[in-house]
């Protein structure tokens, strides 16, 4: 893998630009460049906005455009501005504030997100989930209980490559367990699971 990183600063102001690219089957490469703004609050925590250029990802072949967005991180919230990965329709989507304030929330939209690009992210585990996602994810007080609730759809939600059928689920916080409860729905797809 190829890296490169491009920082140049003076005094409150700095740009930031990171390229990367790898020599693998699959393409990984890309662009992202950002400006950043140094500050500190009435109380002199430091603080920053990052302000996100449009640019480009390649990831698995796939070419997905960074949308222009913001970051900024003040105090004890961080406030999320249009963050957004596309492809075609297929996109996630970051807007809200992330703050232990119970009105603080961070929403977080999938349309048509495809489920297994989305448990690289987390956690190893021994079971792969698969399918398009599309739906809204709601986090709100974050910094504090790190609560989430959402609404979710899964097209040809599949379990270690294995199609269940169309999942609609939706999630809660259980603050007991420190975890979500999980209630969902599999329709069966025409033909027997698999749909074909």
């Amino acid at each position: 893998m190829n890296l490169n990183v491009d920082v140049r600063g003076m005094n409150d102001l700095a740009s930031i630009g990171l390229f990367w690219s790898n020599a693998g089957k699959q393409t990984q490469a890309g662009t992202i460049n950002a400006g950043l703004r140094f500050s500190r609050s009435a109380s002199g925590k430091p603080g920053f906005k990052a302000t996100f250029q449009p640019s480009e990802l390649v990831i698995r072949d796939t070419v997905w455009q960074v949308h222009p967005a913001t970051l900024q991180l003040t105090d004890d919230r961080i406030a999320v501005s249009a963050f957004q990965l596309s492809h075609l329709d297929e996109y996630i989507r970051i807007d809200g504030l992330a703050s232990a304030q119970p009105t603080d929330t961070l929403f977080i939209a999938f349309n048509d997100f495809r489920l297994d690009d989305l448990v690289r992210m987390l956690p190893k585990s021994e079971m792969l989930f698969g399918g398009k996602i599309t739906g809204v994810a709601a986090c709100p007080h974050l910094l504090n209980k790190g609560t989430m609730v959402a609404e979710l759809g899964v097209d040809h939600f599949s379990i270690n490559e294995v199609v269940m059928g169309n999942l609609k689920a939706s999630t809660q916080w259980n603050s007991s367990i420190k975890g979500l409860d999980l209630y969902g729905v599999i329709h069966t797809l025409p033909d027997g699971p698999s749909g074909g």
